[in-house]
């Protein structure tokens, strides 16, 4: 490992020191990989101080001292008593096991999510003082399964860590009361009261990516060697400026905390307030006409209303990604996305055609939404929390890509 490198700007480690899979071994190496890299330094200082006040301490004492300097840590009121705080730590704990599991759950066949399998003791303990003591017992650097203890006692306590600095940052029921507001404010300056549920059957081409090529017409037969996906969908309606009703799919939601834990460490970011496309919402139109038509409406009747629209970005009508920042979304994928402000609060629009809509969620190219998010991960995220050193994968092999994609495929055949 090139401990040279674990600091500087553009490490997936910079912002998260205490997820490094090995330290040095020898006293020098240590000391200057601390001189070199700050936050370590202060990362280290502090769960050492921690662990050494608690070891001090009398054993019935010793939940009292570590509550007492995560109390200090996070300025917590005083009328929360030390069983509470203790069992909602522990919770934390829980969470970020859960973290994990849903991973490897998502992403890994049966038979090969052994390697991967959090260490037993490990899973066992929601204890943050025997947490503390895997992370600080001796191991060899033979002992493969003391070492990658070590680690995921390390994971766990940084990962819980930043699931409830999450959870204080971006409170679920105040992010889902937000989303209701900008519901409300479609349906008052854009959406009729019209919807209608429609069984859609979309036509899909196994030569090209199983990419979409038509939607059929109720009674009508599929095309020779063509694969038909029926799905259930809910559609609004908006008057044009002619009258006529148009229907439209509207989607809204937030995002999640164990999305925005994944984003922090994929971006490298340490602060959740940094994570800003919180909550978002979606516009299918089922062409490109009635796109126009309908960006026509929200631009004169509904952006205007809210005060402030910015950020556009799209690839509906060019070549290339909607986003150049991002290099894991395909050009193929075709969306206009924009960002409005409304009542103080960010709110990320996407809008695409039905056709782009389906392919997001069927193709098995690079227009699938899936395996977009396959390509982020095994970049950023499976290496932080899985390294090689430890999981024995090594996540560049294009072989574990076309692996994984196999996975997904056959899980979602159509």
């Amino acid at each position: 490992m090139d401990y040279g490198r674990l600091g500087a700007n553009g490490s997936p480690y910079r912002e998260f020191p205490l997820l490094v899979p090995f330290f040095p071994q020898s006293v020098r190496g240590l000391y200057a990989l601390r001189r070199n890299w700050p936050l370590l330094r202060g990362e280290l200082f502090r769960s050492r101080r921690l662990y050494r006040l608690v070891l001090k301490a009398p054993k019935n004492k010793r939940r009292k001292v570590f509550i007492r300097f995560y109390r200090d840590t996070y300025h917590l009121p005083l009328g929360i008593s030390h069983a509470k705080l203790y069992g909602e730590i522990s919770g934390f704990l829980r969470r970020a096991d859960q973290f994990i599991q849903e991973l490897v759950r998502e992403y890994f066949v049966e038979g090969s999510r052994g390697q991967f399998t959090i260490n037993r003791k490990v899973r066992a303990t929601d204890d943050p003082i025997g947490l503390l003591g895997f992370c600080f017992q001796k191991t060899a650097p033979t002992d493969a399964v003391g070492r990658k203890r070590a680690f995921e006692a390390r994971r766990k306590l940084v990962l819980a860590q930043l699931l409830y600095e999450i959870f204080i940052s971006a409170r679920d029921d105040l992010l889902e009361y937000d989303q209701q507001m900008l519901t409300r404010h479609y349906e008052k300056n854009f959406f009729t009261k019209r919807s209608e549920k429609v069984l859609v059957r979309s036509v899909h081409d196994p030569d090209n990516g199983y990419q979409t090529v038509g939607i059929l017409p109720e009674g009508q037969a599929a095309p020779p060697g063509m694969k038909v996906v029926e799905k259930p969908l809910t559609f609004r309606f908006f008057r044009g400026h002619d009258g006529q009703e148009i229907p439209v799919i509207f989607e809204s939601g937030v995002k999640t905390n164990s999305s925005h834990l994944e984003k922090m460490l994929r971006k490298g970011i340490r602060d959740p307030d940094a994570i800003i496309d919180l909550r978002r919402y979606l516009l299918v139109f089922r062409n490109r006409w009635e796109m126009d038509r309908g960006l026509r409406v929200l631009r004169e009747r509904v952006h205007c209303v809210a005060g402030v629209i910015h950020d556009h970005s799209s690839n509906i009508w060019t070549n290339g990604r909607a986003d150049d920042a991002n290099p894991h979304s395909s050009p193929a994928f075709r969306q206009k996305k924009f960002v409005v402000m409304l009542d103080g609060r960010r709110f990320e629009g996407m809008v695409q055609t039905l056709p782009d809509y389906l392919d997001g969620k069927y193709a098995r190219n690079d227009k699938n939404h899936a395996l977009y998010k396959l390509r982020q991960r095994l970049s950023s995220t499976f290496p932080i929390l899985f390294p090689a050193g430890i999981y024995g994968t090594d996540w560049k092999d294009p072989l574990v890509e076309v692996n994984l994609r196999s996975k997904f495929i056959t899980e979602n055949s159509h």
